[in-house]
């Protein structure tokens, strides 16, 4: 199920896989089983349920485009090093003082018709880059509001950082990135809390990182 704006759900959300491109608005309402991707803030009044029921969301990101960023970031470091290297050995020929052949003609001229085909991918590249970097930029923010609480079973993406919640978490909760891109959690009055002995962290090794949309921000 894609949901291109908001979701907004009155009781019980379950076993259901959606992507919503915005905010998931269900402040009263229970998440149970499935996965959901939201691009910007969810909120619930639970997540998970007392049989354990696994639950996943993932928070300001959709794994399709960071794919497709990391393709594209690989494709543009490629297109760079080759026209690099074929820059280098044009001024290389051109600063020869010796006489000019015919083969040393001919191969400017391929190394020129290179250099211009590599600078055409190298823009290519970073205007779709630019353009996905403002789409990663857009969601960075997104967090996660639970009212009530959150049960074992639920597993927390945002970032490259996993959260699976071990024992129950009370409510209330929000939950986001730092501008380190560490996962942080507060309490209803904004302060950050210690939840060690309930999460299990880890690092989603295929997710983009702040070294990522530096990289990103550098393409543009």
């Amino acid at each position: 199920l894609d949901i291109g704006r908001d979701l907004r759900v009155d009781r019980e959300l379950t076993a259901c896989s959606a992507t919503v491109g915005r905010n998931a608005n269900c402040p009263d309402a229970v998440l149970i089983g499935g996965e959901l991707s939201v691009g910007g803030t969810a909120e619930f009044a639970q997540i998970g349920s007392e049989s354990g029921t696994p639950t996943t969301i993932h928070l300001g990101k959709f794994d399709s485009l960071d794919r497709l960023i990391k393709q594209g970031m690989e494709l543009l470091g490629t297109a760079r090093a080759k026209r690099a290297a074929a820059t280098e050995r044009l001024e290389q020929l051109q600063q020869n003082g010796g006489r000019v052949t015919s083969s040393i003609a001919e191969e400017v001229t391929e190394l020129q018709f290179e250099l211009a085909s590599w600078n055409d991918r190298v823009a290519t590249l970073t205007e779709v880059l630019t353009k996905a970097a403002g789409t990663v930029e857009q969601h960075r923010d997104g967090g996660l509001l639970v009212h009530q609480r959150i049960l074992p079973g639920v597993t927390i993406y945002a970032g490259n950082r996993v959260a699976v919640v071990l024992e129950p978490l009370p409510g209330p909760l929000d939950i986001r990135l730092d501008d380190q891109g560490a996962m942080v959690f507060r309490d209803g009055e904004g302060v950050e809390i210690s939840v060690d002995d309930q999460v299990r962290f880890d690092v989603d090794r295929e997710a983009l990182t702040l070294e990522d949309w530096a990289g990103l921000a550098s393409a543009a």
